[in-house]
């Protein structure tokens, strides 16, 4: 049982939640909204729209390539290792190591139209597939650029590895997380009513609904490093739990040993390679976060932090492409959203 004095704390702050997402739809930042908050092993979930999944965008670089280059490490490959001594990639960019694809410091481009070189209703896999390999480095090495092509080709990684899909690699490593977090092919049909909407795109002329927003995914047939994963807020919030977990040593999936190959410092401060970390006070993570804090966002308007000092973990997911690819109003409300909740805990 709960101390009283905890359940009236939760109350509130479920309710500050549900205050803040109807805020957001009413300001029409967002149409669908859910927000949750992980505290050691308590968990407050929004009422509302905690029933429906939403695209993950790229917080699948997080959720799913991270945790599989994870349970890799050290088994099939270790940290620094060159990704040409994997994959078919150009010259210029086959001493490329893994950690710098993680970090986002290898050079390669942040992003690429590729889907363009397909038809999207029936996209040429394999093409795309080799389009993406032949990527090479345009920026300094080493200065970080953030790159959906990276985390591509640490998707590609991880097939050429196990032989499998990485929807089935994810599905045979971490089957419990599976139920929870997943990709949709291009060729499963979904009850779209469960899944939220998340905008027009001009490229398959329709809007999108129960497939994955992101068209260079799409053209990667819907299973891709970068971007492709749906969830629910439950789903997401049972994550954060377990990375929390596994930094406290009692995590089965993430065991403390390997987590700690990816911590390095930077600035004075902590961070985890693969994830994003705030910067200064006018980060969308806000103001109160320790310094040993990462976390990452997704394009379609979601996001997570987790305060690993103070063992918190923040999520919010919404739908903000509805409004348009170039809705800026996100940005002010996560800031808005984290230090309203943090500052009610801390």
């Amino acid at each position: 049982m709960f101390p009283f004095h905890f359940l009236q704390k939760a109350l509130k702050v479920e309710e500050k939640i549900n205050k803040l997402i109807e805020k957001g739809i009413e300001e029409k930042v967002f149409t669908r909204g859910a927000g949750g908050i992980c505290i050691g092993d308590s968990l407050i979930i929004s009422e509302k729209n905690r029933e429906y999944f939403f695209d993950l965008a790229s917080l699948t670089k997080v959720m799913v390539t991270f945790p599989l280059i994870l349970r890799l490490l050290n088994e099939k490959i270790l940290i620094d290792d060159e990704i040409g001594n994997y994959l078919p990639v150009l010259p210029p960019a086959k001493d490329i190591r893994i950690s710098e694809l993680l970090s986002h410091t290898s050079g390669l481009p942040s992003w690429k139209p590729f889907y363009k070189d397909t038809d999207p209703k029936n996209p040429d896999v394999e093409k795309i597939r080799e389009r993406i390999l032949m990527a090479v480095p345009l920026h300094k090495r080493g200065s970080r650029l953030y790159s959906d092509i990276g985390f591509m080709w640490l998707g590609f990684l991880i097939e050429a590895l196990t032989g499998l899909s990485l929807s089935d690699a994810f599905r045979s490593f971490f089957p419990e997380l599976s139920q929870k977090i997943f990709f949709i092919p291009v060729t499963e049909e979904v009850d779209k009513k469960k899944f939220v909407p998340t905008g027009y795109c001009s490229w398959r002329k329709r809007r999108i609904r129960g497939e994955v927003h992101d068209e260079n995914a799409y053209a990667l047939g819907g299973i891709a490093g970068h971007a492709g994963c749906f969830s629910t807020i439950e789903g997401v919030c049972y994550f954060c739990q377990e990375v929390l977990k596994g930094f406290r040593g009692k995590s089965g999936l993430f065991p403390l040993s390997k987590l700690e190959i990816f911590v390095k410092e930077k600035n004075g401060r902590k961070i985890l390679l693969g994830w994003d970390y705030p910067e200064g006070e006018t980060s969308t993570a806000g103001k109160y976060f320790s310094e040993f804090t990462i976390g990452h966002l997704g394009f379609t308007g979601t996001s997570i932090w987790i305060d690993i000092k103070r063992e918190i973990g923040v999520v919010l997911l919404t739908n903000r492409t509805v409004y348009g690819k170039n809705n800026k109003k996100i940005n002010p409300f996560r800031r808005l959203f984290h230090n309203e909740l943090i500052r009610d805990i801390i």
